[in-house]
């Protein structure tokens, strides 16, 4: 493996064009990994992985106005066997400028502690990743969705997508757009794990449709109250599996499940603050619990 030193010594030697792997493991000083140009030149990249590295905030940024002192270096690097995009020809706000990664298969992120974002998203620039199959992210604390509504339409060959030990996430896709149905059809497994306030996989009130699902894991996600705001289908989804094992959908859809058990969930909890109420130990606790609101 090349240092970056001798990359910057001699970067004509290297053809960045024609790179299919990346990894970036303990880069303590970067804030994102490609400016949008430079993303824009990686034309077969396959696969990247993204570790440990704690002050990133974003993949993919739009200019490098925010940019710290080390990846303006790196995409300096870049830049020098690039296409010959500029930032500047991505800064043109009368027009919608589409940025693709057309071979990128796999994805991994773990321990990005300061991601926000994947994409810096607004409706000028748009990400799409048409041949993307998995997308996994671990320990993510401060990532807060995944995607958004208007990226899904480049999600045609994701098939695996598993989202773990997020404490912040929200929604796994956002809504930025008012189209009437979305679908994902090749996505077989979805796995959400330790999620803490996680609300639903999309906080979206159109029809979404999953029909190649057939693995579905939700665990530790307590804040979970619904899958969709509106109709989801996934026809060949038949078990969750849960923190109590496997639940066998029978007539019901995610999200009847998924709201049917958040008001059991509900339920035995106030029963169980109405039970420990009545102990002398439950009485105690209220007490307490009434001081420091009173304080």
């Amino acid at each position: 493996m090349h240092s970056l030193e001798d990359i910057l010594k001699h970067p004509s030697e290297y053809s960045f064009c024609n790179i299919k792997v990346l990894k970036f493991y303990k880069c303590a000083d970067l804030t994102c990994i490609f400016t949008v140009n430079v993303a824009s030149s990686l034309t077969k990249l396959e696969r990247l992985t993204v570790s440990q590295c704690p002050l990133i905030e974003s993949l993919v940024k739009v200019d490098n106005s925010g940019a710290n002192k080390a990846i303006k270096l790196l995409n300096t690097i870049f830049e020098v066997v690039a296409l010959g995009v500029r930032d500047s020809e991505f800064n043109n706000e009368s027009q919608t400028t589409v940025v693709k990664l057309p071979k990128l298969r796999e994805v991994d992120l773990e321990e990005v502690n300061g991601l926000l974002y994947l994409w810096e998203t607004n409706e000028w620039r748009q990400l799409e990743l048409p041949n993307l199959t998995r997308l996994s992210i671990h320990n993510c604390y401060k990532l807060r969705h995944v995607f958004t509504t208007s990226m899904v339409g480049s999600l045609m060959q994701l098939q695996e997508l598993h989202v773990t030990h997020c404490t912040y996430m929200w929604e796994i896709i956002k809504k930025d757009d008012d189209s009437q149905r979305k679908v994902l059809p090749c996505l077989k497994s979805l796995k959400l794990e330790h999620l803490q306030y996680l609300q639903a996989f999309c906080l979206w009130d159109k029809e979404f449709m999953l029909p190649s699902l057939t693995t579905l894991v939700i665990k530790q996600c307590p804040s979970l109250s619904v899958f969709t705001n509106g109709f989801v289908a996934a026809p060949k989804l038949k078990v969750i599996e849960t923190n109590e094992g496997f639940i066998d959908l029978g007539e019901q859809d995610i999200n009847s499940y998924i709201i049917t058990h958040k008001q059991e969930e509900d339920n035995y909890d106030l029963w169980h603050i109405q039970t420990e109420g009545e102990s002398a130990e439950g009485q105690s606790n209220l007490q307490m619990m009434n001081q420091i609101k009173n304080c």
